[in-house]
């Protein structure tokens, strides 16, 4: 059977735990990750190496593995190249998380701290010399989506009024612009419940469900569950951000959900 699982960020023992439960479960678990492996958490690196020797799974790409390829390879498959210079973004997400992923890869933090005032190429250069070249191909070659007969997952969005069939899928990923809303783009309560024209369902990460709860809150529901609408899923169960978050796991084929706490304990259902 198929799972989907929510953004890791580079939260590995969870990770690694979610995994065991689910193939546990299932011993021929076939595993897809919604993105957004690295930043936040204590081991991206860690992260990175376990995934890239993870049998039968598949990954999509997030909005900070994108902007992490953009440091890394001056490539930009959410936006426009050159439209965003690497330095500057480098910069930027040291404020989002990327201090602890270089830290995870061996840099220093008094370094980042003295190159992030200095704002020199030679951030850059330390960044790309600390990354192996395995890690480096891993995040390039995520895809932005998986579409297929009877699933869909993006990592943030899909317009509600347009198909998301693989082969309109194939011919809109195409427009940077586009691809930035799908990995940027954040869904308003009211838009997870209207009507999709979509044929087949669809799984998000991105946004934590946390930022749903007052909406989804019924006395004592637990809010750290993934939210459903018409058609589609939000799987980001908050892990790294919040002292109550999981990371998730849930089933495409019969709507099972396996859940870790913080602590990398499995979450009794």
């Amino acid at each position: 059977m198929r799972w989907v699982i929510g953004d890791v960020h580079g939260m590995l023992r969870q990770l690694q735990t979610l995994v065991k439960e689910v193939r546990k479960r299932d011993i021929y678990a076939e595993l897809i990750f919604v993105g957004d492996f690295v930043n936040c958490g204590p081991d991206s690196k860690g992260v990175i190496d376990y995934l890239i020797g993870l049998k039968n799974a598949r990954f999509v790409r997030g909005n900070h593995d994108d902007v992490l390829d953009l440091i890394l390879s001056d490539e930009w498959k959410a936006g426009e190249n050159g439209a965003f210079d690497p330095l500057a973004a480098c910069v930027w997400f040291l404020d989002h998380g990327l201090d602890r992923t270089l830290m995870s890869y061996g840099v220093e933090y008094t370094d980042l701290e003295l190159e992030r005032e200095r704002r020199t190429k030679r951030l850059l250069e330390m960044v790309r010399s600390a990354v192996p070249r395995s890690h480096k191909k891993f995040i390039h070659n995520l895809p932005l989506l998986i579409a297929e007969d009877d699933l869909f997952v993006s990592h943030a969005w899909w317009p509600g009024e347009v198909d998301n069939s693989p082969e309109n899928a194939a011919s809109l990923v195409s427009d940077p612009a586009f691809c930035h809303r799908v990995l940027w783009h954040r869904w308003q309560i009211r838009e997870i419940a209207e009507p999709k024209v979509w044929k087949r369902r669809a799984f998000f990460g991105h946004t934590p469900v946390v930022n749903y709860a007052p909406q989804h809150r019924d006395g004592g529901l637990d809010v750290m569950r993934p939210v459903r609408g018409h058609m589609m899923t939000l799987i980001d169960t908050a892990c790294v951000i919040n002292k109550d978050g999981r990371l998730t796991a849930m089933c495409v084929d019969h709507d099972a959900v396996v859940q870790v706490d913080r602590m990398a304990k499995v979450v009794k259902s």
